[in-house]
This record gives structure tokens, sequence and C-alpha cells, in this order.
């Protein structure tokens, strides 16, 4: 068996520097990407609704004290 070429310290230290840097890479935009699809759309639907229900409420609650 061939234990392939002998490669000298730094060259051993970028090789893994460039493997960690492409697994942080590839982490991040997994969690990006999952949090950019569940978080961020859900929290700002969440407060569409809010703001659409706060906005029927007063239109309900002026409506109410005009018939007064």
């Amino acid at each position: 068996m061939n234990r392939g070429r002998r490669i000298s310290a730094e060259a051993a230290a970028r090789r893994a520097l460039l493997i960690d840097v492409l697994c942080a890479l590839a982490l991040a935009i997994a969690a990006l990407t999952l949090c950019a699809g569940l978080g961020i759309v859900g929290v700002i639907a969440v407060l569409t609704l809010i703001a659409i229900g706060l906005w029927f409420a007063i239109e309900a609650l002026i409506n109410a004290l005009k018939r007064r």
C-alpha cells in the first residue's frame, strides 16, 4: 500500500483550515436557510397578523362608539 506523498506541516495545516472553513460555511448556510425559512418569516407573519387584528379591533371599537 502506498501511503501517498509526504506533505509539510504547513500544507497540512492549510488543508485542515480549508476543510474547517468549508464545513463552517456549509453549517452557516444551513442554519441561515432554516432560520430564514422558519424564524424570520414566521415572526413577520405573526407580527402582520397581530397588526391586522389590532386594526380590525380598533375599527370595530370606533364603529361601536359612533353608534352610541
